[in-house]
């Protein structure tokens, strides 16, 4: 006859099999079962770093210079403090997966001129375009005075106007691009592996009586 206590334990054994084989599953379909691993660096930077969940009040997260934590997937911001300078910035961001990012601190008054330079350049473009556009439907005409001189002189400027905002254009954005602040992913190394490939190998073997060739091939 099974007694109690020993009843007792082999239940306790059998839930306990029961509970690791269901996070087993778990961890396996939907990966991750505590949500995502991230970590936020700041480099040498003195920052103090905040992570707040979207619509919440208080942080997950609070470090200094580098925050490592456990988050579900969602949007977060990420509020920092220079106590250098005593500046106060936000940037938020979206949590996916695990991911390790570097922060990168943007200069603004570099970022604003960038901004400007580059809509500077793509608002010269459109008022070039309007400026040759009589120019350009003069072609269809075959009249020989369907431009006036005003109109060639306005087209000319127009051209000058395409040919500076072409080159404003990609610069202003590109320096607003760079100096903007942002979480830049970091990517590991993957590690390379060699092994060994098809060969073969011939040598002299000692056989009774003499030598021999002999070979080994590998695949």
């Amino acid at each position: 006859m099974l007694r109690l206590p020993a009843l007792s334990c082999s239940l306790l054994l059998l839930f306990g099999a029961l509970d690791a084989r269901a996070q087993s599953a778990f961890a396996g379909d939907y990966g991750e079962p505590y949500g995502a691993h991230v970590s936020i660096s700041a480099g040498a930077r003195p920052l103090s770093l905040q992570i707040v969940p979207e619509g919440a009040a208080k942080p997950i997260e609070q470090c200094e210079n580098y925050c490592d934590f456990w988050a579900l997937p969602g949007r977060y911001t990420l509020y920092t403090f220079d106590h250098a300078s005593g500046e106060r910035r936000e940037l938020g961001f979206r949590v996916k997966r695990s991911a390790r990012y570097s922060l990168q601190m943007g200069d603004e008054t570099a970022r604003d001129v960038g901004l400007a330079v580059g809509i500077t350049g793509s608002a010269a473009i459109v008022a070039g375009l309007f400026m040759i556009a009589p120019v350009v439907l003069s072609s269809m005409c075959e009249g020989s005075n369907c431009v006036s001189a005003s109109e060639r002189r306005t087209a000319n400027i127009g051209l000058g106007l395409l040919a500076g905002g072409a080159v404003a254009t990609p610069i202003g954005f590109s320096v607003f691009s760079k100096n903007r602040t942002m979480l830049r992913p970091i990517r590991e190394r993957a590690a390379v592996t060699s092994e060994p490939g098809p060969s073969l190998r011939v040598g002299v073997i000692g056989v009774s009586g003499g030598l021999g060739l002999g070979g080994v091939a590998i695949f």
